[in-house]
């Protein structure tokens, strides 16, 4: 475990980036790193987390806040990190590796030292380890706090010393046009910094461009002139060494290349979008490593970053760097001598065409650029690990779709490139995600006459790139489209990309000319066998498990989860975080169409019969275990299939499946709404019912869902009509069981309408049912909703024994969610007579639920409770703060507030405008600008565990 705090703070393991949660424990973990090994009182922590907007209780507050910090950190008990509590304040208890910043300055005196010594080669080792620690900006959004300018002022300098010291390594190896790019930058971030200055002059000198070094000075000059500063008399001294070009300038260095030979790498027509980084990543493997591969799917642009990162260090090759394109091979005996020709090589007929290359290459300072080497990996593998053994100074960067497995080989992966919402923040502007960067800069100019892209031309854009998975060749091929068509037609004609994007550039290599070319180059690397089973598993949409891709293609456990490990190898799957302790994969969706395409009708039907199957199941086991114990690992396995949820019920309809299809719906109904998806399973349950005829299971469950969703937006009278149509087809199937949903929500609406006998009625007949067949959870649902009626009409004894005799068998089935509802209503019940003290304690312990839950409507009404036990203790202010945070959490389901709240919601609003006056409007959006924090202000004021 290590806590990085040069860029964003994180807390990262070998396999992830931890979750911190919002600002507040980042806060508290930046001000107990930037101290560590020392103790932070808790009021220099509270005064760098909350300022002078304190909470109620701030040492309360701050209490939860190190214990969610210490939960993220004692994660792993075996890392060296402990967050630690003293008489006095905290202490951040880590060893040296545990921090980057400390990394990161020993890894600096390092390269000093071995630079001092004439090692520039481990000196550049120990700079670039160094550099990588870095991220961004030291300590990221925090380093214009308070508690954190100085700091990080302090590391950021740090930083420049570190990156001049690489110059000054590179500068010395004779690597002088590597670093001219970057000195121009630093110099222009840096104006004033003469140091940087002087060394662009020298770089641009030694790498024979006196003119523009001179220039660099004038430039030099112009910028110190400008804020008063005249330049120093070292400064002019080494205008004046290269206007006489002293010979002390190009020093001769072991190392240096004395006969640069350019090499064949061809100059690219455009420039390299969203790789910056692992340019430079890519370079320093090759500082330590004679062999890099770069392996990803076809079109993930490993060609293009390998020809940059070849362009960009060619000057450490004074032999040449080369680029050998195995594409145009097809006889795996012939790469020696493919080689050979590509390099220059002369033919000596005395000798074996290996010993013929390794002898030519032995001694020369060169890089191999091995181009699509997964056509003829073993023979590769074969050529590369002789070639790097024999030929002892030489180096290979080779592209592929799988790894070569030669001993020594570093490998890296080119993934698609960054889409819109990956980066983790929301605040990104869109033209500065890369891969709609990319979509702009190849794409024709908007309007006729040349122009700029509205924001809904970047939302179209955005869409565009999403649904190419961020390829870069299939972004490029969608630019292209913008010279004919407008991105309208672009997004419609994404349905089937492969077939869309048929034409690229006609000077391209064949298999890059399309986007089905680059496919289908990728699909021939595959036996028959392979091939059909790839195909096959183009059925899954999102993701997949080993065990659900061994029912779509009939092979032993064993064998399927070889099978996925060679495709992954391939890169023809990626491979996913685990869920719930199984791997998952995922195919890339324009290889994933591009494979449908190629099944015939039968297998498709088949493939598609098997899919809906193993949803069918699923569907099923989750609409029971979301209302147990397990409901939270239910909750999260249903989000990560909902895909392959959706493409079943496709079928269902397609494929005239309507039984199905009704089952499917029926048991989705509660997870939709739990979930916000009002709109989108209204569609849904409106096809299934519609392409229901006769008595059929589960149409009463579909009906009664569309009836609930129509009362949730607010139309009570469809809501009426159609929970009548589902009591119809309750009856016309004859199963007390199938009416079970159609009782619950007819007594919701009639709850709404005041009708409170009936509303009575039906819970009555719910729980005698569920008791009847053994679903004690409907009969806990019929205690929770008793408890609402009760409170509706003013009952309140008989609303608290209902609302407890639910918590108590909600508490039993292991549903914190249920648990939630019956004591919001305890907690209602204890307003409604005025102990407010319970009924704040119980309220906490709802949201405690709630969020546990991540239940945000019973969240929402909690946060309303809590406003009005304010109001009545005279607290308008918070009251606002908690209603403001009260509606985006109902917003999240897409509705302005809920239907058995709208009232209440609307009366508690109009008190607070009355008591606030114009303050009302601020201290609301105070609470609506981050919920997330008001809920643990709320949590921790009681010190309630959010856990449960």
């Amino acid at each position: 475990m290590q806590i990085r705090i040069l860029g964003p703070i994180e807390v990262a393991t070998d396999a992830d980036v931890l979750a911190l949660g919002g600002p507040k424990p980042r806060t508290v973990l930046a001000v107990l790193a930037l101290h560590h090994g020392e103790v932070v009182s808790p009021d220099v922590l509270i005064e760098a987390v909350w300022g002078d907007h304190l909470p109620k209780n701030p040492q309360n507050a701050l209490q939860y806040q190190i214990a969610q910090l210490r939960k993220v950190l004692e994660s792993d008990p075996s890392a060296p990190v402990h967050l630690v509590t003293r008489s006095k304040g905290y202490v951040l208890d880590a060893n040296t590796t545990a921090l980057d910043a400390t990394e990161f300055t020993d890894e600096v005196l390092n390269a000093r030292s071995k630079f001092t010594v004439g090692d520039f080669v481990g000196a550049g080792r120990s700079i670039s380890t160094a550099l990588a620690f870095w991220r961004g900006s030291a300590l990221g959004e925090f380093s214009y706090e308070e508690f954190a300018v100085a700091d990080a002022t302090r590391l950021d300098a740090e930083h420049l010393a570190a990156e001049e010291l690489r110059i000054d390594i590179a500068l010395a190896q004779g690597r002088h046009a590597e670093v001219v790019p970057t000195l121009a930058k630093l110099t222009m971030e840096h104006p004033t910094r003469e140091g940087l200055w002087a060394r662009r002059m020298t770089a641009l000198y030694r790498n024979g461009s006196q003119t523009d070094a001179l220039r660099v000075y004038q430039q030099a000059r112009q910028s110190l002139t400008e804020i008063g500063i005249e330049a120093s008399s070292e400064l002019r001294d080494l205008e004046q060494q290269i206007l006489d070009q002293d010979p002390d300038l190009t020093p001769v260095v072991a190392g240096a290349p004395q006969h640069l030979v350019e090499g064949n790498i061809p100059t690219p027509p455009n420039r390299l979008i969203g790789r910056d980084a692992e340019v430079a990543a890519v370079s320093d493997q090759l500082m330590n490593h004679r062999l890099v591969t770069l392996i990803g799917t076809g079109g993930a642009g490993k060609t293009r970053l390998a020809l940059e990162v070849a362009r960009s260090t060619s000057d450490r090759y004074r032999d040449g760097t080369w680029l050998v394109r195995l594409d145009r091979l097809d006889s795996p005996e012939l790469l020696t001598s493919f080689v050979g020709q590509a390099i220059g090589m002369r033919e000596n007929p005395e000798l074996d065409i290996l010993d013929n290359l390794v002898d030519h290459m032995d001694g020369r300072e060169a890089l191999i650029v091995l181009d699509n080497c997964e056509h003829m990996a073993d023979a590769a593998a074969t050529f590369t690990s002789v070639f790097l053994e024999r030929a002892s100074t030489g180096r290979v960067l080779a592209t592929s779709q799988v790894t070569l497995g030669v001993q020594g080989e570093a490998v890296h992966e080119v993934r698609p490139l960054t889409l819109p919402g990956e980066s983790g923040s929301i605040f990104d502007r869109l033209d500065d995600v890369a891969a709609i960067t990319l979509f702009l800069d190849r794409a024709a100019p908007p309007g006729a006459s040349g122009g700029t892209w509205s924001d809904d031309d970047l939302a179209a854009i955005a869409n565009i790139v999403t649904a190419l998975d961020g390829v870069p060749l299939a972004i490029e091929l969608a630019a292209a489209r913008t010279r004919s068509m407008s991105l309208i037609e672009i997004a419609r004609g994404l349905t089937d990309p492969t077939a869309f994007l048929a034409r690229g550039s006609s000077t391209a290599p064949v298999r890059q000319q399309s986007l089905a070319a680059v496919v289908e180059w990728s699909l021939q690397l595959l036996d028959p066998s392979q091939r059909t089973k790839l195909l096959e598993l183009s059925v899954f949409v999102g993701g997949f498990d080993a065990d659900s891709a061994a029912s779509i293609i009939d092979s032993s456990e064993i064998d399927t989860r070889e099978l996925l490990a060679t495709f992954v190898d391939r890169s023809l799957l990626l491979r996913l975080d685990n869920l719930e302790g199984a791997a998952r994969y995922r195919m890339l969706e324009t290889l994933r169409q591009y494979c449908m395409g190629q099944l015939d009708e039968q297998s498709l039907t088949t493939v598609r019969d098997s899919h809906l199957a193993i949803f069918d199941r699923f569907v099923d086991s989750a609409s029971a275990g979301i209302f147990g114990a397990d409901q939270l690992s239910w909750l999260r396995r249903l989000d990560a299939e909902y895909e392959n949820v959706r493409a079943a019920l496709a079928w269902t309809v397609e494929g005239g499946s309507v039984e199905t299809g009704l089952r499917i719906g029926a048991n989705l109904g509660r997870w939709w709404d739990w979930k916000g998806l009002l709109k989108e399973a209204s569609e849904w349950l409106g096809q299934l019912s519609d392409a229901a005829t006769g008595a059929c299971p589960g149409l009463s469950d579909v009906l009664a869902w569309r009836a609930f969703l129509q009362w949730e937006f607010g139309d009570i009278e469809s809501a009426t009509q159609l929970i009548s149509q589902a009591s119809d087809a309750s009856q016309a199937v004859g199963d007390p069981e199938d009416g079970l949903t159609m009782l619950s929500i007819r007594a919701l609406i009639s709850r709404s309408t005041k009708d409170l006998d009936n509303a009575r009625q039906d819970c009555i007949d719910l729980a005698i049912i569920g008791n009847a067949t053994g679903n004690p959870w409907a009969e806990a649902w019929a205690h929770s909703t008793l408890a609402t009626i009760d409170l509706t009409s003013g009952d309140l004894e008989p609303a608290e024994v209902q609302a407890q005799t639910a918590v108590e068998m909600f508490r039993e089935l292991g549903d914190v969610r249920g648990e939630g509802w019956g004591l919001v209503s305890t907690a209602q019940a204890a307003f409604g007579k005025k102990d407010l003290d319970r009924a704040d304690r119980l309220a906490r312990d709802a949201l405690a639920a709630s969020t546990t839950a991540m239940d945000h409507r019973t969240t929402s009404w909690v946060l309303e409770l809590l406003a009005e036990i304010a109001i009545e203790r005279g607290n308008a202010e918070r009251a606002a703060i908690l209603l403001g945070a009260a509606y985006p959490l109902l917003r999240h389901r897409g509705l302005t507030s809920s239907a058995s709240k709208r009232d209440d919601l609307d009366n508690v609003e109009t008190t607070l405008r009355h008591d606030l006056g114009e303050r009302f409007s601020d201290l609301f959006a105070t609470g609506s600008s981050d919920p997330d924090s008001v809920v643990s202000e709320e949590l921790a004021i009681s010190g309630t565990d959010p856990t449960h």
